[in-house]
């Protein structure tokens, strides 16, 4: 029953609309969308969208073509299921549809944009179908419970896992976990997570700390050796198991900078040297192979050096990992490839919008044919924090984020398209190539979110962080547990809970609390 308990909580939360269950609400009515994130401007400023299947919440613009002798143009948007259609005139055929935008009914909608002389249509530059999404309308579930206790629950859970505690009688992974298939990127969870975790459970930190040795071992001793193409860089793949399958000699430069950043948290925890020196290795051959462009290639075979992918990484993590040694540790010596690396984002994805999701288990795409959000609100939280830096840092975080938001935020109504069945909603989803909502995926919002409603003090950004927060809380397990998905309990990936638990402290970390009713 104990087992069974948890499932019955969830599928009776996820049988309910979002009108049965209980709402903290601020305002009524929705929010104005009908400004459009970063629109395209043919030969100045690419259409981010062409790949955008699942719908918009803010008004979107389109890369149709101008007909010949056109002297306007006229837009038209038939909703799906009937009830008038919406017109308005423009005089180029890609011009967003902000006249008519917070007219345009929740669901799908037909777009037809034709070229006019005077009264007489004469071509048409376009037409596109796409799905109108709901705007954030001021309401959230009722939290469960406040954000950091929820955080450090899931982090009780981490520590209390049988394929973590595995660790402290075993120097490699517990071969029943699938998932350690991904090491660097669940192993690297682990250290980030019971480093955490032994500051807040002082009766069990000698063991969580053992646990966190005993893995990050692991990963220093399958590193690649020195004198390899990208030396000490640890594995991305092991086994058989799901995409390691036969790509155990390729890593993903993206993981080695994560695996990092636990090694530092676990020489903070025990001033254990060898701990700072593999984080150190691994930046030093991160500057050592950095492109002229300032970035990196996505994936390679360490050993030999060979490019596996022709993408790009977008360096984020290796920049922030760069810019700790730099400010935490005095190794100023990084600070020049930190800043060519910052360079490139700027002229790339900030400038393009091609923030493609790279993922271990994704295959690289074509731009914008897999966008995603989380590196891009990892920038936005970056340069809404050090906005000092730069006088664009604010603004550009802003489009970014409502380009995180317009495209995986679910305020309700999902695209059924999606086949959204049981989801909870708000929700944030993943990737155009796995459109699920995901525990981490919402962390990503929450984080962006914070970061902003500090560094402008606008009320929105609290209650937009605090709307995803409080239905993590009602997602979370009695066990503590967060759940990948939001609406289903029966898959674990240890990376994405333990990010989500960490997201959940940083936002009281931030002054954002949730609003618990009063006890009677």
């Amino acid at each position: 029953m104990k087992k069974i308990l948890p499932l019955l909580i969830l599928a009776v939360f996820c049988s309910c609309s979002m009108s049965d269950l209980p709402y903290f609400s601020w305002w009524t009515g929705t929010e104005d969308t009908s400004q459009p994130v970063r629109p395209g401007i043919p030969g100045e400023r690419p259409f981010w969208n062409a790949y955008s299947a699942w719908g918009f919440m803010y008004a979107p613009a389109f890369d149709f073509k101008e007909v010949a002798g056109a002297k306007s143009y006229r837009f038209t948007l038939a909703p799906r299921t009937g009830g008038p259609a919406l017109s308005f005139p423009a005089k180029k055929p890609w011009a967003a549809l902000s006249p008519v935008w917070n007219k345009v009914p929740v669901g799908f909608v037909k777009l037809t944009v034709e070229g006019m002389d005077g009264g007489r249509v004469i071509g048409v530059a376009g037409t596109r179908e796409f799905y109108r999404k709901a705007a954030f309308g001021g309401k959230s579930p009722a939290a469960v419970r406040g954000y950091r206790e929820s955080g450090e629950l899931k982090l009780k859970h981490l520590y209390k896992s049988s394929y973590v505690r595995y660790w402290l009688d075993h120097d490699s992974p517990d071969p029943g976990y699938g998932y350690y298939c991904y090491p660097s990127k669940m192993i690297g969870s682990i250290l980030i997570g019971l480093v955490r975790y032994s500051r807040i459970a002082p009766d069990v930190k000698d063991k969580a700390l053992t646990i966190a040795r005993h893995a990050a071992d692991f990963l220093i001793r399958r590193s690649t050796p020195k004198g390899s193409a990208y030396a000490y860089f640890p594995p991305t793949y092991i086994g058989e198991q799901y995409s390691a399958k036969g790509r155990n000699d390729i890593v993903m430069m993206n993981y080695p900078e994560e695996v990092s950043q636990g090694y530092l948290d676990l020489y903070d925890a025990t001033g254990e040297k060898r701990y700072f020196s593999a984080a150190e290795n691994i930046a030093k051959t991160y500057v050592k192979t950095q492109l002229a462009s300032g970035t990196w290639p996505l994936s390679v075979k360490p050993k030999t050096g060979e490019i596996v992918s022709k993408n790009a990484l977008v360096p984020i993590g290796v920049f922030r990992l760069l810019r700790r040694l730099d400010k935490q540790y005095g190794r100023a010596e990084f600070r020049p490839a930190a800043k060519r690396a910052m360079d490139w984002i700027i002229a790339n994805p900030v400038r393009t919008f091609n923030w493609e999701g790279q993922f271990e288990d994704v295959r690289p795409s074509v731009p914008y044919a897999n966008l995603s959000k989380g590196q891009a609100c990892d920038i936005a939280v970056y340069m809404l924090d050090n906005a000092g830096e730069n006088p664009q840092y604010e603004a550009w975080a802003m489009d970014i984020i409502r380009f995180a938001e317009d495209q995986f935020v679910v305020w309700g109504h999902p695209n059924p398209d999606l086949k959204p069945a049981n989801w909870l909603t708000p929700c944030a989803l993943e990737q155009y190539d796995w459109m699920m909502p995901i525990n981490d995926s919402a962390s990503d919002l929450m984080l962006a979110w914070a970061a902003a409603y500090k560094r402008t003090g606008k009320e929105i950004f609290r209650r937009k962080a605090r709307a995803l927060a409080n239905a993590m809380t009602v997602t979370q397990l009695p066990d503590g547990e967060l759940p990948t998905y939001w609406h289903h309990t029966n898959d674990c990936w240890m990376n994405c809970a333990v990010l989500a638990a960490i997201s959940m402290i940083k936002m009281e970390e931030a002054g954002i609390y949730a609003v618990l009713p009063k006890k009677k």
